[in-house]
């Protein structure tokens, strides 16, 4: 299980510092374009983990569906590949 995980699991970082930084409002362009490149990895995920039967396992699971949504709001407004800094512009997609 694990190997088949790594992969994805790798492509999703450190989630929990992104989503400290936006509870702290102190969020970077470069942060945001990482939130969504994790969650374009959920769907993968949720593959993976579709099979399993432990009990928190399941639960851990149910955590980590994909929120399209916000994962397309991402998409559409944060460019590819943004700047630093917000005050450098170039972070709001065409």
């Amino acid at each position: 299980l694990f190997t088949d995980l790594q992969p994805t699991l790798k492509q999703i970082g450190d989630i929990e510092r992104i989503l400290a930084r936006l509870a702290l409002r102190s969020a970077r362009p470069r942060d945001m374009a990482r939130l969504r490149h994790a969650m374009q990895q959920l769907p993968e995920l949720e593959s993976l983990t579709a099979s399993l039967t432990h009990p928190y396992l399941v639960k851990l699971a149910q955590y980590a569906a994909p929120i399209d949504e916000v994962c397309e709001l991402l998409e559409r407004a944060i460019k590819e590949n943004p700047p630093v800094v917000i005050r450098d512009g170039g972070v709001i997609a065409e």
